[in-house]
């Protein structure tokens, strides 16, 4: 793909017009507000409906509003989101003139291209933007260009080539999918097109203490997981297949725990409906499909058995990967899927940790909650986790045994009093005498 120049858009709200190259208040590692120095959990402040994932939320709407009487269709056009560095990372179709983009991202893709092959143009964003209001422009006697971009009475345009108004073709379309080659993951097989990874971007590691409902040390070592996910989807966007990597970093609890994924819609809600066709293993692991309606999959069952702690305070050993693929029913037409990790005990089904933002099974015990420690809703009242999820650019380094995450990472702390708007690199930036490193 050639390097482009800006897209040449205007974005509106309801009052006014303006360019896109606004800034927007988005987190930044400077502007380092409420600094304190805090080495226990018991002293972090929490702030209220604060949201235990550290990463950068991708929540991009783009809508279309035509100028003046132009035929230009954008309907069902390809849109691809990308890096700043051009690596394409997902891509939607527009449906309805609005083409939509949620997720989570690392910290560090703080700024983004969505690219548009029908024009071969780009536009810089944030990821939680939000709605973006584009107007498309039709030649008119005030349209002049300059600079291969269209003004219109001093503004610029969306210049869509209205010349030709044809489609940029920059390459063929070898199995007649409608995806060109150029963006075709698979240029020769027309029931496949797109090539996905979650996270889109770096690493996603999940951490639990298992003393749920009561409270722990924090060092959230008591079991690590650390998950890759490429998704295979049709030319029309829905997935078809995930091939899941599941790596266990760290059994650093006492309790003989299951580890669970369930695969979730991106607002985190139950689909409602069996949507796994079926699942594979890989290297003679075959993960046992339960609760088909929950969409739950049984990574590991007693996590004890692998025989390491790999927290400084035990047994190290290699990491065990679990790999399989899951094959999803294309009729569902579904885009987007959250994969949830959550554990159990492995003798005690109904005894299950979750993040406080993830809906529990129907095989859970909810007399639990509100026992012990927990606040009914798998936080504490001063709004303590059992779990942590991070989206980072660099593989995470788990704290050692008896080491509370905020005094491994003395960064931690000031992230969540400053409820995410700052430090957000905190998980690049540990103790290293404190963490756990794999040799």
């Amino acid at each position: 793909m050639r390097k482009l120049t800006y897209l040449g858009l205007i974005c509106a709200t309801t009052t006014s017009l303006f360019s896109c190259t606004q800034e927007e208040n988005i987190p930044t590692l400077s502007n380092q507000n409420n600094v304190t120095t805090i080495t226990e959990m018991k002293d972090v402040q929490v702030p209220e409906q604060f949201s235990w994932s550290a990463s950068l939320p991708l929540d991009l709407n783009i809508q279309f509003q035509n100028i003046g009487e132009t035929n230009f269709n954008l309907e069902n056009e390809l849109v691809l989101l990308m890096d700043m560095d051009g690596n394409h990372l997902t891509q939607a179709f527009i449906k309805d003139n609005t083409v939509s983009f949620s997720g989570k991202l690392p910290h560090s893709l703080n700024k983004l291209q969505v690219y548009f092959p029908k024009t071969q143009n780009i536009l810089e964003v944030y990821p939680n933007e939000g709605d973006v209001w584009m107007e498309v422009a039709d030649l008119s006697t005030n349209a002049v260009f300059e600079n291969e971009f269209l003004y219109i009475d001093g503004l610029k345009y969306f210049d869509y080539q209205a010349k030709s108004n044809a489609r940029v073709q920059t390459s063929g379309d070898a199995d007649n999918d409608g995806v060109a080659d150029e963006f075709d993951s698979f240029p020769n097989d027309p029931n496949k097109a797109f090539n996905e990874r979650y996270p889109l971007s770096g690493y996603h590691s999940t951490l639990f203490e298992d003393l749920w409902p009561y409270q722990g040390d924090y060092d959230f070592n008591d079991v690590v997981v650390s998950t890759i996910i490429n998704t295979i989807k049709d030319p029309q966007n829905n997935i078809i297949q995930l091939s899941v990597s599941i790596d266990i970093d760290a059994n650093g609890g006492d309790f003989n725990s299951d580890i669970m994924l369930r695969l979730l819609k991106s607002d985190k809600t139950s689909f409602g409906q069996q949507i796994i066709s079926s699942v594979g293993g890989a290297d003679g692991f075959e993960p046992g499909l339960q609760e088909v309606s929950s969409n739950l999959i049984k990574v590991i069952s007693n996590n004890q058995n692998l025989g390491y702690k790999n927290n400084g305070d035990g047994a190290n050993g290699d990491i065990e990967n679990k790999s399989f693929s899951i094959v999803i029913d294309p009729a569902l037409e579904i885009k987007s899927i959250d994969p949830n990790i959550f554990i159990c005990r492995t003798f005690d089904r109904s005894h299950e940790i979750h993040g406080s933002d993830y809906p529990a099974t129907v095989s859970f015990n909810s007399a639990m909650l509100n026992t012990g420690n927990d606040n009914g809703n798998f936080m504490t009242s001063d709004g303590y986790p059992w779990r942590i999820e991070i989206f980072s650019s660099t593989k995470f380094y788990h704290p050692k045994e008896g080491v509370s995450i905020v005094n491994a990472y003395p960064d931690f702390a000031n992230w969540v009093q400053n409820n995410k708007q700052s430090y957000t690199d905190w998980m690049e930036t540990p103790q290293m005498s404190k963490v756990f490193v794999q040799e």
